[in-house]
């Protein structure tokens, strides 16, 4: 048997109890029952996190594997990837060519609450499992479909991955330095994670609507609606400004001085100045009292306006000391900032704000040893999320056929009609938070038809003073807070009677904790979410929250740049935006199991949980080997270079055939017999294994074609070719259009809700 769902560590220092008793526990989503058919990242990801939250997962596997078993490293045999997205669950092989399995898939839906799958478009309808079929079955079911591009546009039937997602959908085009092409973020699958975050909240929202009406619902999420609302502050800005977002290497596009410095000792440290009163703290802290007073820098659109001057001076004065005195300075006058994690696991592991808020977590299993991963972002009071092994893959296959019975099918559900566009309608929460992560999670919720009050304290949002401005209006303050009802703090009291749900950022430090304690005394169905920068524990508890500074702690900064020079930033927000998503998940969740908790959710958390393909990676591997593995020791990446464009290029394993073919039609026909280019794309194309040590060979033999006459070379083997595009080229793609990444006003929207019973496109 493998290890039992375990709690997660208690901070030593929370103002909420937790329950680390793994037989006391039941997660939210106790009594929820997902069936599960995906490969690879995104849709086996979702499916973890929804068993974190309590829900039985059951796997179902092809009888050929999961693609993901064919990834390195492996830990004693089995490959990291597949043990780090498979935690938690069920898994049975089935051959759905096989009357008798497929009839075991209609038992086991038509008994579930969930069916979650990340075929190709047009694949779980061919399998008879598409939501027109399983509504037969189940008239209330929450069918979920993970795609790569859409469920429909001229892209929608082709193969997709993260690194090709990054490249088309202008994810990558927001990171790097001045003067250097664009870069892409190498390492864990970013998109492949936060695209299952974005699927989890939107399960959760129908498994909500569901319970008011009595409705199915189908929903979907593509790779590439969620790597624009990833990057949902950028595109905003570009929505607005009409220009391009320049390459600032490490520094913030919004606010300044955000961005590493070194110290004496070489050794590089992040900063981040996201309030006026950080400012004035800094030049305390530097000694600079006539650059504190200098009225050119006291607001945060007047240092942006003089980026560069302050930033040198800055930086002249932090070149006197070691990077850690300056870290403790900062932090100790309330200043954001903080180490650069790389390739250091053993630091990272050991620094005290990870430790103290076990944010880690060792999972134990029977055959793979001791694996380290990100722990569930969701600490709530009542309910605890937890985290459990993977499974072995069809280990739990005879007990789940004993289990099943067949379920005939069910007359439709009673309850009152809603749109599914609308899935949180009669929902309200009051939103008290400024900056990224807070209003983010009161605009996913906004978008998905709750009611949100903002309330502002006496200081206002500090994001009303975030570049860039147009026409006296911060364009990210415009991006995350459109469609909710602004009031000030006086409104708080009575809303709270009403309300089903409270977002608290603890930076929001005007709030008196009576006024909450008081909320929940009258009305106990209330869900309260705090959200903080680094957790309730350890020695970074009261700090603010800083997009640079959370990337930095969390180890995201290793995998953009070379190692020893300037780090560079993710340019899209990760932090603030998916911690956001995480609340949104948390509050929905916590409400789906009744109501009347608290739960705190973490930037620091939320990153270090969405990185757990890393963490699986380096766990002991049996070959230091993968792009999980070795990121930090690769070099940048800018992809291929065509004739006339950059392209990314990743390929699937295809047959020997289409291999050699490829090869000849690229002009290396000499390497047709090489044990190593000679075997496959696999091993030395994107983020294989050998890709480094070959890219000089097939940039050269690239650069012959075009990048349209590449794409349709490297799709004839089961290729994922993109060009890297800017966003401006994305958001006029007739595929971002077609496959609903973009609302009414051209900004993201990650998730698609219809009826179950609605005619599939």
């Amino acid at each position: 048997m493998r290890q039992s769902r375990v709690g997660l560590p208690t901070p030593t220092a929370g103002p909420i109890g937790y329950d680390d008793d793994p037989v006391k526990m039941i997660g939210p989503l106790a009594g929820v029952r997902v069936v599960e058919l995906t490969l690879a990242g995104a849709g086996p990801f979702a499916g973890a996190c929804l068993a974190a939250l309590g829900a039985e997962v059951i796997k179902l596997e092809r009888p050929q594997g999961d693609t993901s078993l064919e990834v390195v490293p492996r830990l004693r045999g089995l490959s990291h990837l597949y043990l780090a997205v498979n935690t938690g669950k069920r898994s049975i092989i089935v051959d759905l060519r096989q009357p008798a399995d497929r009839a075991l898939v209609y038992d086991l839906v038509g008994a579930s609450d969930v069916f979650l799958q990340n075929m190709r478009v047009g694949v779980a309808e061919r399998l008879g499992l598409g939501p027109a079929d399983l509504a037969r079955l189940r008239p209330d079911l929450v069918w979920c479909a993970i795609t790569g591009y859409g469920e429909t546009g001229p892209l929608a039937r082709d193969a997709c991955n993260d690194p090709t997602a990054q490249a088309f959908s202008g994810f990558a085009s927001l990171n790097g330095r001045s003067g250097d092409p664009p870069e892409l973020f190498r390492t864990y699958a970013h998109l492949d994670v936060t695209t299952a975050s974005y699927a989890v909240f939107a399960i959760l929202a129908a498994l909500h609507r569901r319970r008011r009406t009595g409705q199915g619902s189908r929903v979907h999420v593509s790779l590439l609606s969620a790597a624009l609302a990833n990057a949902g502050t950028p595109v905003a800005a570009f929505r607005r400004t009409g220009q391009l977002p320049p390459l600032r290497g490490s520094a913030a596009p919004d606010t300044a001085p955000h961005r590493a410095f070194r110290g004496s000792d070489g050794v590089w440290f992040t900063l981040g100045v996201v309030r006026d009163e950080h400012w004035a703290s800094l030049c305390r802290v530097l000694d600079c009292p006539a650059l504190g007073a200098d009225p050119r820098f006291v607001t945060n659109l007047g240092r942006l306006a003089h980026r560069d001057e302050i930033e040198a001076m800055v930086a002249a004065r932090l070149a006197e000391r070691p990077a850690a005195d300056w870290i403790a300075l900062l932090v100790a006058a309330g200043v954001p900032a903080g180490p650069v994690f790389s390739d250091d696991f053993a630091a990272l592991r050991a620094h005290p704000q990870i430790a103290s808020n076990g944010v880690l977590a060792e999972v134990v299993t029977d055959r793979r040893g001791r694996i380290w991963l990100g722990a569930p972002p969701w600490r709530f009071s009542r309910t605890p999320a937890g985290l459990g092994a993977a499974p072995e893959p069809g280990q739990d296959g005879a007990a789940i056929r004993r289990e099943a019975h067949p379920v005939g099918p069910r007359s439709s559900p009673q309850g009152v009609p809603t749109p599914a566009t609308v899935p949180l309608a009669g929902l309200r929460v009051v939103e008290v938070a400024g900056g990224l992560a807070g209003p983010y999670a009161g605009k996913v919720l906004s978008d998905a038809g709750a009611e949100v009050l903002k309330i502002e304290g006496p200081d206002g949002d500090p994001a009303r003073a975030y570049g860039p401005n147009i026409d006296g209006e911060s364009v990210p303050f415009w991006y995350l807070n459109t469609g909710k009802t602004i009031s000030a703090a006086s409104a708080l009291g009575h809303a709270l009677r009403e309300a089903d749900a409270l977002i608290v950022d603890r930076d929001e430090r005007w709030l008196d904790p009576s006024i909450v304690a008081a909320a929940l005394e009258s009305n106990p169905r209330l869900v309260v979410c705090w959200l903080s920068g680094y957790g309730s524990a350890g020695p970074l508890r009261d700090l603010p929250a800083a997009e640079l500074v959370v990337q930095g702690l969390a180890g995201y900064l290793g995998s953009l740049g070379s190692k020893g020079e300037e780090p560079i930033r993710l340019g899209a927000d990760v932090a603030g935006l998916n911690t956001g998503l995480a609340a949104a998940q948390a509050v929905i969740a916590a409400l789906l199991a009744g109501g009347g908790q608290q739960v705190d959710v973490s930037a620091l958390g939320t990153l270090i949980h969405l990185r757990s393909i890393t963490w699986a990676a380096w766990s002991d591997p049996d070959e230091p080997i993968g792009f999980a593995y070795d990121t930090v020791a690769r070099s940048r990446d800018f992809g291929y270079t065509a004739r006339d464009r950059r392209l990314y290029v990743a390929t699937g394993r295809g047959t020997n055939e289409e291999w050699a073919r490829f090869l000849i039609a690229i002009g290396l026909d000499d390497y047709l017999t090489h044990p190593v280019v000679g075997a496959g794309g696999h091993l030395v194309l994107g983020t294989a294994p050998y890709a480094e040590e070959w890219r000089a060979l097939f940039d050269r033999a690239f650069s012959r074609f075009s990048a349209a006459e590449l794409t349709a070379l490297l799709r004839e083997i089961g290729g994922k070719p993109s060009v890297v595009h800017r966003l401006d080229e994305v958001l006029r793609h007739p595929q971002t259009a077609a496959g609903a990444a973009l609302d009414a006003d051209g900004l993201p929207r990650p998730i698609l809700f219809r009826d179950l019973a609605e005619p599939s496109p």
